[in-house]
């Protein structure tokens, strides 16, 4: 997965400034391409991998990751390919003496800092769940359930409405940022309500079909136990 390290960050860059621009459709569609590669490769493991020892689980995986993140890049280079003079004329010594840079990573570095130890105490959550049966597989399993709504939450919702913060801040109309948020709030509500009901209904045949995938059941665990 070597190449997701390489391509993340001009991806990255690419979908914040199609945001910028006001092109919010592919930038919020894009994931879709490297989830729908790691199915694929989950699919084929499933039907050939008595075939051939390239077919194992983990190079299939990794291979399709980094050729979601390689398909991404190379889309965003086909639509952008019309504003790289604009981009690459711009003066990057100037940029750096600007005050909204200085601004940028007095926020963007506390963030890391609190994403980082975030992921440290999932970590350390793990280690202690590993003591017990199931437990770390269960957390692990349950962390994917919830990314489920808030992945389609920042994709679709919140990624194209942070240009229009970021404009609304710049230009200082208070009153219109908070209006704008109120909304922004409320469609979130409106868009992860029913999903999330669906999913507290159908928890059972979600975790049956998506884990268990009618292999094995709660049963099994229990046996271990006893």
């Amino acid at each position: 997965m070597t190449p997701c390290i390489v391509f993340a960050g001009p991806v990255g860059l690419g979908f914040g400034y199609m945001s910028a621009k006001g092109e919010n459709v592919f930038p919020a569609i894009s994931p879709t391409l490297s989830n729908l590669l790691l199915i694929a490769s989950c699919l084929f493991y499933s039907y050939s991998r008595q075939s051939d020892a390239f077919c194992s689980g983990g190079i299939l995986l990794s291979c399709g990751a980094s050729l979601g993140v390689v398909i991404q890049w190379i889309i965003q280079v086909l639509l952008l390919r019309g504003t790289w003079p604009e981009v690459i004329s711009e003066s990057w010594t100037d940029e750096l003496k600007s005050e909204d840079i200085y601004d940028l990573f007095s926020i963007l570095v506390p963030a890391v800092f609190n994403s980082g130890l975030a992921q440290i105490a999932s970590f350390t959550d793990l280690c202690f769940a590993s003591h017990f049966a199931g437990a770390a597989a269960g957390l692990s399993y349950a962390f994917l359930l919830v990314m489920a709504p808030l992945g389609f939450l920042s994709s679709i919702v919140i990624l194209p409405l942070l240009p229009t913060f970021s404009g609304l801040i710049k230009t200082e109309s208070w009153p219109t940022l908070v209006e704008k948020t109120n909304r922004g709030a409320l469609l979130c509500m409106v868009v992860l309500l029913p999903i999330i009901s669906v999913m507290s209904i159908l928890a059972d045949p979600i975790i049956r079909v998506l884990f268990e995938r009618y292999a094995f059941d709660s049963s099994i665990l229990s046996d271990h136990h006893s």
